[in-house]
């Protein structure tokens, strides 16, 4: 199409290599963000493995660890959670492939 067709049928004229790098920028930012989530993650299961294996703990941790025993372990939420976050890494990964032009 012409640039005076585009204009008429209201289309703006873009500019590819910008459509491309607003892409890869949203792409960056999803994978940074998903990496950091992945890091506090990591952060609350070692703080959760110190509780559980520290050499005492206050009545009101001791009562929570006891109620996450005896129904789902918060560790196993937070396991599922990296795994569904690892899944997303890779989707975007899988993504970022696809649309970064290659020379």
């Amino acid at each position: 199409m012409s640039a005076a067709l585009h204009s008429i049928a209201g289309i703006t004229n873009r500019q590819p290599g910008a459509d491309v790098d607003a892409v890869e920028k949203k792409l960056r930012a999803m994978l940074a963000a998903l990496d950091d989530s992945l890091a506090g993650i990591s952060d609350a299961r070692e703080a959760l493995r110190g509780l559980y294996s520290g050499p005492a703990a206050s009545n009101a941790v001791e009562t929570f660890l006891a109620g996450e025993a005896a129904t789902e372990d918060i560790t196993t939420h937070l396991a599922d959670a990296a795994r569904s976050l690892r899944a997303a890494l890779a989707v975007i990964r899988s993504q970022q492939q696809l649309t970064t032009p290659r020379l």
